[in-house]
């Protein structure tokens, strides 16, 4: 893996929001709420 995939994956990757498909995309509301 380049260090642009790593990057792609870092950006992508929200701590305590889970993945995103789209880097800086707005998540989505959840339908349950989510604990913590």
């Amino acid at each position: 893996m380049t260090v642009d995939g790593l990057r792609t994956v870092r950006n992508t990757i929200v701590p305590g929001r889970g993945p995103h498909p789209i880097p800086g995309a707005r998540p989505r509301p959840r339908l349950r709420p989510v604990p913590g």
